[in-house]
């Protein structure tokens, strides 16, 4: 005879399924007890140790097994629940679908003539609406002539309501009817007055533009006799006028005549003193040049000797015009014998400034070269130290770098497993690509380091 076991529901009335371990929470709670104190200072405490790990593993392993058991049948039950449950809705739908079907059909029908009913329904009352608002849109949007409204309003008057073509709209298009016949009657009355007031004003207009003419006719006469006044004392002050201008002109063609004699009087002034300086100053040995006063006034003008090099005047316009020959002779001499000194003195000033030159340039070309070369020798060392300081980090590379790239080849090596199902292929094959991803980058790695 087979074991009977009682099952209960819970609460929500799903059937409790007793789960069972061949382990107890006691069991659980003793080895607590037992093997976390443990430590390892001996053979014998490393002994324990490796035994309590071996019983605590076994049990868990033991666990493991008796889950994937009772999870094998609780999933077998779910499949047969599920492969049920759709071979029974598979038969009611066969029996539904054409019910459904049938239902949807009179449906459709009975909608289709509802919206017929009001779309008939809607016409006419658009209709109705139409001739109400045939008659509210007679109300003219812009002014009007009082004839005009009065026509408008008598045939909106003469306008029938009935209950044959309003129907049960009559009420309201009677109430727009009078509404409409209203408003004309108010716009009637305001355009008759606002037609009286404007011919009123059109009177006084008139009027005022009568008024005005008779003015302007009498302003025109008064306006050709003040005219006529006005063009006698034009003439009579443009005489006057005339002989103002012609005494005016007499008088600057006499200052016009006495400024030119005097301009012709300090220009010959002028041309004698400056040929008088450049007579002199060709006497000279040296850089120099004239400078010619410009002022008006030819005795405290004249000319200037300047010595072009240093800027300085070496004979000031009273030398260069009142000196005697003789007496210009003895300065000119004393000049130019300052002038053979300080030739001299330059000539010797850039001979040492030439030779300090080269000295200089000798020096400096020296140190160059001797800090060139130094430097060139402290490059080598120190490429020297740098290429001995890579060569021995490369060494000490060398093995993890052989077994990084192993580690690549390896890689590539893993058994790639056959698979039936689409979809894990294509997890497989993204897996494959990101594998060849890692090979590459570890081998462009190991060439960089």
């Amino acid at each position: 005879m087979s074991e009977v076991e009682i099952l209960e529901k819970d609460e929500a009335g799903v059937i409790d399924i007793p789960i069972k371990y061949n382990i107890t929470n006691a069991a659980i709670a003793a080895m607590v007890t037992d093997y976390s104190s443990l430590e390892i200072s001996d053979a014998k405490s490393y002994e324990a140790v490796r035994l309590a790990l071996g019983e605590v593993r076994s049990k868990r392993t033991a666990v493991e097994k008796k889950r994937k058991e009772l999870k094998a049948r609780a999933l077998g039950y779910g499949r047969r629940v599920d492969s049920e449950a759709k071979r029974i809705t598979t038969l009611l739908l066969e029996i539904e679908e054409p019910l459904k079907e049938k239902k949807q059909a009179e449906d459709d029908k009975q909608n289709e003539a509802k919206r017929e009913t009001e779309r008939a329904e809607a016409e006419r009352v658009e209709k109705i609406q139409s001739k109400i608002e045939g008659i509210r849109s007679v109300v003219p949007k812009i002014p009007t002539s009082s004839d005009q409204l009065k026509s408008i309003m008598d045939t909106v008057e003469q306008t029938k309501i009935t209950p044959e073509i309003f129907q049960e709209f009559a009420e309201e298009a009677e109430e727009v009817k009078m509404d409409v016949i209203i408003s004309l009657g108010k716009m009637n009355q305001e355009r008759v007055k606002w037609e009286d007031e404007e011919r009123k004003r059109k009177e006084e207009i008139d009027e005022i533009k009568k008024l005005r003419a008779e003015q302007e006719k009498a302003g025109q006469e008064r306006k050709v006799r003040e005219a006529k006044e006005e063009a006698a004392k034009q003439v009579e002050e443009r005489a006057r006028q005339a002989e103002r201008d012609k005494i005016e002109d007499e008088k600057r063609a006499l200052i016009a005549e006495k400024t030119r004699f005097e301009e012709e009087k300090k220009a010959g002034e002028r041309e004698r003193q400056e040929n008088l300086c450049r007579q002199r100053v060709s006497m000279l040995d040296g850089p120099v040049r004239v400078v010619i006063h410009a002022e008006d006034d030819p005795n405290k003008g004249g000319g200037r000797i300047i010595d072009t090099e240093t800027g300085e005047t070496i004979m000031d316009h009273k030398s260069v015009l009142s000196l005697s020959d003789e007496e210009f002779n003895v300065l000119a001499d004393n000049y130019n014998s300052s002038m053979i000194a300080r030739r001299k003195e330059a000539e010797a000033k850039a001979l040492r400034e030439q030779e300090e030159f080269e000295r200089i340039t000798k020096e400096k070309l020296e140190r160059e070269t001797r800090e060139k070369i130094e430097q060139e020798e402290r490059e080598r060392k120190e490429k020297e130290v740098a290429d001995e300081v890579e060569r021995r980090r490369q060494e000490a590379l060398r093995p993890d770098r052989g077994k990084l790239l192993l580690f690549s080849d390896k890689l590539l090596e893993i058994p790639i497993p056959s698979l039936s199902g689409e979809a894990p292929q294509e997890i497989l094959n993204e897996a494959l690509k990101m594998i060849r991803d890692i090979s590459a980058f570890i081998r462009a790695e190991v060439e960089n380091i």
